[in-house]
């Protein structure tokens, strides 16, 4: 079946972060576009920081939702399920700065949804970990 269960929308995830991406590598671009604006942003460096977080947010929540939906929709039992979000999870961490630096961040919590959450706005906004 192949999922379903989102009607798909978890891949709108995946697009939101590739666009992002694509902004933060185009953010110093003095080209044009067609109608004569600039393509690059100029944001400063914080905000680009802030950006790899947000796209990192992003494709870790459409790893979650793809994952929750093959298990929903009968493509993966519960076994498959954890093995393939801990595989998805950590091929982004390997290659992903951010989304590492944020799953660090939950990992070293209790695992309790509260103090996960915690630990990823704190991660989010650059705070310390809750102790």
């Amino acid at each position: 079946m192949s999922g379903g269960h989102f009607d798909y929308k978890q891949y709108s995830l995946e697009h939101m972060a590739e666009e992002i991406q694509t902004i933060i590598e185009n953010n110093d671009s003095t080209e044009k576009n067609q109608y004569g604006d600039r393509i690059g942003s100029g944001f400063t460096p914080q905000t680009i920081q802030e950006m790899h977080k947000a796209a990192a947010f992003l494709r870790i929540a459409y790893i979650f939702a793809q994952r929750v939906d093959w298990l929903v929709s009968g493509d993966d039992g519960e076994d498959t399920f954890h093995r393939r979000l801990h595989k998805d999870l950590s091929d982004l961490c390997a290659i992903n700065p951010s989304a590492h630096a944020i799953m660090s961040a939950a990992s070293q919590t209790e695992s309790t949804n509260s103090v996960v959450i915690e630990a990823l706005a704190h991660s989010l906004i650059g705070s310390k970990k809750p102790s």
